[in-house]
Formats: C-alpha cells, sequence, structure tokens
C-alpha cells in the first residue's frame, strides 16, 4: 500500500503548547534606538580619553548622527544611496569641527589629523583634544553608527547592534585615563 498526498492530513494551526517559529521582528525605531544606545556608549567612553567634556559631547553627536542617517534611509526608496551619502556627510561634518581651529592659513584637515596623532597618542592619556582628534572622533562614531544601525536592521535583530559596538566600548574602556575611569565606564 502507497500513500499519495491525499492520504496524509496537515495540522491547520500549531499545538497550543508550542511557540511560533519565528519571532516577530523589532521595528526600525527600536532597532535604531538600540544602535544609537550602544554606538554612544562608545562616544562617550571614547571621549573620556581626552581632555575636557568637549570630546564626549562629539563622540554622542557622532553616534546620533550616524544612527540617524541609517532611520532615515528606511524611510526613502534608495536606502543604500542615503546610507553612502550619510558616510560622506560625516566626513564633511568632521571638516566643519575642525574649520573653528584650523586656523587661517596653511593648516590642511590631512595635516591637522597627522598632527593630532603624531603629537598625542593614546598611550598616556588624557590627551589634548586637538582638532585632528575631533575629525577622527566624530567620523569614527558616525561610522560605528551607521555599522551598527545598517547590520542590526539587516539581521532584524536589535542586539546585534551592541554585539558591533561592544569591542570598541571595551577597546575604549582599557584607555581610561587615572580618575576618569569610574565615571566613563559606568555611563557607558
Amino acid at each position: 500500500m502507497t500513500l499519495t498526498v491525499e492520504d496524509v492530513e496537515l495540522p491547520t494551526e500549531l499545538p497550543a503548547d508550542e511557540p511560533p517559529a519565528e519571532e516577530p521582528t523589532a521595528g526600525a525605531g527600536l532597532t535604531c534606538l538600540s544602535a544609537v544606545l550602544a554606538t554612544a556608549a562608545f562616544g562617550w567612553i571614547a571621549g573620556s580619553i581626552f581632555s575636557g567634556g568637549l570630546a564626549r559631547l562629539v563622540g554622542v553627536l557622532g553616534a546620533a548622527y550616524g544612527v540617524g542617517v541609517v532611520l532615515l534611509s528606511t524611510r526613502g526608496r534608495r536606502p543604500a544611496f542615503v546610507q553612502y551619502a550619510g558616510a560622506a556627510g560625516a566626513l564633511v561634518l568632521g571638516a566643519l569641527v575642525v574649520l573653528p581651529d584650523s586656523g587661517g592659513g596653511g593648516s590642511s584637515l590631512p595635516s591637522l589629523v597627522a598632527e593630532a596623532v603624531r603629537g598625542g597618542g593614546l598611550g598616556m592619556p588624557p590627551v589634548a583634544f586637538d582638532p585632528g582628534w575631533r575629525f577622527l572622533l566624530l567620523v569614527a562614531c558616525a561610522l560605528l553608527g551607521e555599522a551598527a544601525a545598517g547590520l542590526a536592521l539587516g539581521a532584524g535583530r536589535p542586539r546585534a547592534a551592541s554585539a558591533v559596538a561592544l569591542p570598541f566600548v571595551v577597546g575604549a574602556a582599557l584607555l581610561q585615563p587615572p580618575g576618569n575611569e569610574v565615571v566613563g565606564t559606568l555611563v557607558a
């Protein structure tokens, strides 16, 4: 005796004791909120490496910008274009943060970045928050925010944003200057 397709009866509903096979995906707003919190933690703790409170503000604003670009891209027809333009916009925004302190004449953005990296490395924090560091911190936080939000949205899992930002938070926590460890780490 052979069975045919007509002989097999399939259940129409799941039994009450079994959960559904897929969990519902989170919305873009919740996923981006998770990404901005995770990335702002990096912006805060990375800003704690520098002297002065402006660095923390620049780091958190860079994170908010990066995640905001990804959230904006979910509302348009060409999200990849918006995200690529957002990355270019992070470079422009970083240059605008440097502009007031770039001096009148011969200081170019690449020379300010090179001077900041050569002059005050991260080996002995707190580091002076020179214009080159402002550019690097803002761009790094913005790009990390875009990456975390984009990956979390693509996977449909808000916690993936934390997984992207966590290694950077831990790395920045290892560079905290004496006296700032507790405040920087608790807030992050």
